[in-house]
């Protein structure tokens, strides 16, 4: 899960790395084809998560309607249980960093 833990951060760490510096850059795992696949799936999906009282996770309809209208790289049940645990991930994280600025 190194590229939800660093993603927003990659182009900083790039001019960071042109002087010079060690930063997380460094320990990026290589991405193959189907892991950016499911990157990108899941940055699209998160965009439309829906927002309130804190980060929900992502509907299961939006989940399936992505794989039927773009997905079909990966059966279903696969392409859920990624996209679910990347999910996991994400609002694990979410939830330690609400939980140091509180």
């Amino acid at each position: 899960m190194w590229r939800l833990r660093h993603q927003d951060h990659i182009e900083a760490y790039k001019k960071i790395e042109a002087h010079g510096e060690r930063t997380p850059l460094r320990d990026m795992p290589p991405a193959d084809a189907i892991t950016k696949w499911y990157l990108k799936a899941y940055s699209l999906l998160s965009a439309g998560r829906q927002s309130g009282m804190g980060i929900s996770p992502l509907a299961l309809s939006d989940i399936v309607l992505y794989w039927r209208h773009v997905g079909r790289i990966e059966p279903m049940p696969e392409f859920l249980a990624v996209i679910r645990a990347m999910d996991a991930e994400y609002l694990k994280m979410a939830a330690e960093q609400q939980k140091q600025r509180d």
